[in-house]
């Protein structure tokens, strides 16, 4: 399996686990500290958590640093791996990181328990683009005007657990939206008039007679 056949059977064990959580968003290949790394997969529902997947494809180069970028930015972090790569795995991660075992028979299994890790204010805020960091100051009766580093600013005067949570539901409107737009853009396409071999035909030549009545212009040759 790959990386993405991985993340949807992730997906559908993680909706079957916390299917009794109605407000329970997935978003995949997040950027993460301004394009430093990629997380996956990130659940949100009353935390954020982020996976990490390595398939048999995959290699683990880069896995030490990946996961120092996530552990940082998120509640949990969670390798999720093919078995070829478990022992390897186990070997590298740090003592609060998570490892799930993939096998053959499409089956998760829990190798090493995830522990919560403790992201800054400045690592939360780091999540939002600006229109929600002015929408959190708003919320938060707080001037929103700067560039981003003032808005940054005052965003830090509110508590941890506060820019926390809006954060957390910021990644599940996010989801929504995004899948609203692509619903849109789905029915823009169904509802659009499909036209008849005939009427495109007539569009080409069309197009051929028009060409024919554009005149070319004469190269100009510089004499010097």
């Amino acid at each position: 399996m790959n990386e993405s056949e991985i993340r949807e059977l992730l997906i559908l064990h993680l909706s079957a686990k916390h299917s009794d959580e109605p407000h329970l968003a997935f978003i995949k290949e997040i950027f993460i500290d301004n394009f430093k790394c990629r997380a996956d997969l990130v659940m949100a529902n009353g935390s954020a958590l982020a996976f990490e997947i390595k398939s048999e494809l995959d290699s683990l180069n880069r896995l030490p640093n990946q996961l120092e970028c996530l552990a940082s930015h998120f509640d949990e972090v969670i390798v999720v791996c093919a078995e070829k790569h478990l022992s390897n795995t186990l070997g590298m991660v740090d003592d609060g990181i998570g490892v799930w075992c993939i096998g053959a028979d499409s089956n998760f299994r829990v190798a090493k328990k995830a522990k919560k890790q403790k992201p800054s204010k400045e690592q939360w805020l780091s999540h939002l683009p600006v229109v929600e960091l002015k929408g959190f100051l708003r919320e938060n009766f707080l001037p929103r005007s700067g560039d981003r580093e003032t808005l940054v600013g005052m965003a830090l005067t509110r508590p941890l657990q506060v820019i926390r949570q809006y954060v957390i539901e910021y990644f599940k409107r996010r989801e929504e939206r995004i899948s609203a737009i692509k619903e849109k853009r789905r029915l823009a396409i169904v509802d659009r008039p499909q036209k008849s071999n005939d009427e495109l035909l007539r569009e080409y030549l069309s197009t051929i007679n028009m060409s024919r009545h554009i005149k070319a212009i004469p190269r100009q040759i510089r004499r010097h």
